[in-house]
């Protein structure tokens, strides 16, 4: 493990920057571009390009991805945006002319299963059912196993989940 990995793990690189939402936000917003933009613009600090990572890119709003779209058309010298979004039908097609796409297969059921008991402790049975019904989506069987209670997501979608099976069990029954 050299130095610099260390710090890429650690958060603390930096010519690493990422940007998701602030916590308890649904959005990436205007402040949050303009602030990144003041922190790139001088040369990288250890290495000879800087990485701009945002995550959830969909999830900006308009006003951020139109201030984002003057970054990309004059980019800072030596730096690289990796934009991560789940849906891009959400971005402005100007932001995705300027951008490369790199597909990636989702996760199977079973990848997400194995995550979930190797990685967060979680039990057989809730594991199974959350990995069953999210079509390889780990961030959403994390919110339905309610892991990610610091982002105000406390949701019992199991409990829901058996209410409503309760509920079609009670409907489909001969007795009615």
């Amino acid at each position: 493990r050299c130095r610099a990995c260390s710090k890429i793990d650690t958060g603390h690189h930096p010519d690493i920057h990422i940007l998701l939402p602030i916590q308890g936000k649904k959005n990436i917003v205007i402040a949050q571009i303009r602030e990144m933009t003041a922190t790139i613009s001088s040369k990288p600090n250890e290495g000879r390009t800087r990485t701009v990572m945002i995550q959830s890119a969909d999830q900006m709003n308009v006003q951020a991805q139109n201030a984002l779209l003057k970054l990309l058309e004059e980019p800072p010298h030596q730096t690289v945006f990796v934009l991560i979004a789940g849906k891009e039908s959400r971005l402005l097609p100007t932001i995705l002319s300027r951008c490369r796409k790199i597909r990636f297969k989702s996760m199977t059921g079973m990848m997400v299963y194995q995550c979930l008991t190797s990685e967060y402790g979680i039990d057989d049975i809730p594991a199974r059912i959350a990995s069953g019904t999210t079509d390889g989506d780990l961030a959403m069987a994390i919110r339905i196993l309610n892991l990610n209670q610091d982002h105000g997501d406390t949701f019992n979608w199991i409990g829901f989940r058996k209410r409503i099976l309760d509920s079609l069990v009670r409907i489909i029954r001969p007795e009615r």
